[in-house]
């Protein structure tokens, strides 16, 4: 007997014996954007959250969830650092920040690491995140969350400082 299978454009027809079985699959219609839904899928992140993103060089920026039921795929391994130093203008002072957020260490996973030091008018901030691989298992997830959370509470660290009595 001659079977036309769902094979590439026009199909394909072959002969098979007679008291064969044939199988045919259901209709599944194809996603509206199937390059967006496996961008999702891989990343965890809409088109429009990965534009957002602009490059390689970023953490999420969604705020990672509390759990997760399976492993997560990275846009790649990543190592920020940063050193920065802010000078308040003549006539002020200073309030130390108090001590920078930081978590995990260099042989974990992921880790971020931060100081803060101040000298007179000058803020020194230095910082390193890094996480080491693009897939973060399971149970790597936790560490990954807190390197992430520490770098974004940097990010948001308020400076204060006085005007200095003449």
């Amino acid at each position: 007997m001659k079977v036309r299978l769902a094979y590439g454009k026009q199909g394909l027809e072959v002969s098979v014996p007679d008291d064969a079985t044939v199988v045919e699959p259901g209709f599944a219609p194809g996603l509206e954007d199937e390059a967006a839904a496996f961008r999702e899928f891989l990343f965890g992140a809409t088109t429009e959250q990965l534009e957002r993103m602009g490059g390689l060089f970023r953490l999420p920026d969604t705020a990672p969830a509390e759990e997760r039921e399976t492993p997560a795929l990275l846009w790649a391994a990543q190592r920020i650092e940063i050193d920065e130093e802010i000078a308040v203008p003549g006539g002020f002072r200073l309030i130390p920040p108090g001590e920078p957020p930081s978590a995990g260490t260099e042989g974990d996973f992921a880790f971020c690491r931060t100081e803060a030091t101040v000298d007179g008018r000058k803020l020194r901030l230095r910082g390193t995140v890094q996480y080491q691989r693009r897939t973060v298992t399971v149970e790597e997830w936790p560490t990954f969350r807190a390197a992430v959370q520490a770098w974004r509470d940097l990010a948001a660290l308020r400076l204060g400082g006085r005007r200095e009595e003449t």
